[in-house]
């Protein structure tokens, strides 16, 4: 057996097999009370929210469609740019009004 001085006190270095027993029985253990147990609640709202967010394309699918909308030229469309000048305006005068 080997002592070794950590900073909280002694250790005693034993055999594999002894270790492997000591892991094992500690893993066993079940929280208690004193341990505490973390829960999650949602409430009914973010619940509502969640299903009614569409789902979410990938970053790679969106680039790769808006690449292919690049290439076939009928990315820039006039509704696209309505909805853009749409939302553009609708910033500023929320910026403005502040």
């Amino acid at each position: 057996m080997t002592e070794m001085s950590p900073i909280n006190g002694a250790i005693h270095v034993t055999s594999a097999e002894s270790l492997e027993a000591k892991r094992s029985v500690g893993e066993s253990r079940q929280p208690s009370v004193e341990q505490g147990v973390d829960r999650v609640e949602i409430s009914q709202a973010g619940r509502a929210l969640s299903e009614a967010r569409p789902t979410a394309e990938s970053g790679a699918e969106k680039i790769a469609r808006i690449r292919q909308q690049i290439a076939q030229g009928n990315y820039e469309t006039e509704d696209k740019i309505a909805v853009t000048i749409d939302r553009l305006l609708e910033a500023l005068r929320t910026t403005a009004a502040q």
